[in-house]
């Protein structure tokens, strides 16, 4: 029997809006959109928002993905929910691919 372990087995979709104001929401520029890796953090740091706890997660994409920058959105669908709206934190292009991280409120 065969197991299934796809190395990218999510989806995400990262995306930016552009003219916006204070009055308008402005345009939603898709910047990526397809499949991914959602992974938490495994240090013991803790992260701390206006008293609410916080876990950094990194969602690994496959190939170069330029133009993704700290403080684009994020929506990710893995295999339990979906999140929407996050903001990413970091981005890091490498060999391996792009890496995008972003902040998930405990509950």
């Amino acid at each position: 029997m065969a197991v299934e372990n796809p190395r990218y087995p999510h989806h995400c979709s990262i995306y930016r809006y552009e003219g916006a104001t204070q009055f308008e929401d402005g345009d939603k520029v898709t910047l990526y959109d397809g499949e991914c890796r959602k992974e938490g953090n495994t240090s013991i740091r803790n992260f701390y928002s206006d008293n609410v706890p916080k876990g950094d997660y990194r969602v690994s994409i496959p190939g170069f993905r330029e133009g993704v920058l700290p403080g684009d959105f994020i929506d990710v669908t893995d295999r339990v929910s979906t999140y929407s709206g996050l903001l990413l934190t970091d981005v890091n292009i490498s060999n391996f691919g792009t890496e995008v991280f972003f902040n998930l409120p405990k509950n």
